[in-house]
């Protein structure tokens, strides 16, 4: 596989998997829409809705924890760990 098959495959899979992350959202949304309040399997629809979005912005907190392996910036480099966790401890006592 030549490098630029694996970097097309690489930003393809990216785009997949940014759409299926949207998904919920979306399902949940177009459910509130049209007021269906529980959702099977999954329990009530504005609930499933919350903790997705707990969920996702949780995991995009966590970017930043990545970001301080691989940046050569002293000051971020000790800032965005704790950044990061400032963020998930605030993001859970929000919800």
């Amino acid at each position: 596989m030549s490098k630029c098959s694996a970097e097309y495959t690489l930003k393809k899979t990216y785009q997949l998997l940014t759409c299926a992350g949207a998904l919920p959202f979306l399902f949940c949304s177009v459910g509130l829409f049209f007021d269906i309040q529980h959702l099977a399997f999954l329990g009530a629809t504005k609930q499933v809705l919350s903790l997705y979005a707990l969920i996702i912005s949780v995991f995009l907190a966590g970017v930043y924890w990545g970001q301080h392996l691989h940046i050569k910036a002293k000051p971020w480099r000790l800032f965005l760990p704790w950044l990061s966790n400032l963020m998930v401890i605030m993001l859970w006592l929000s919800y």
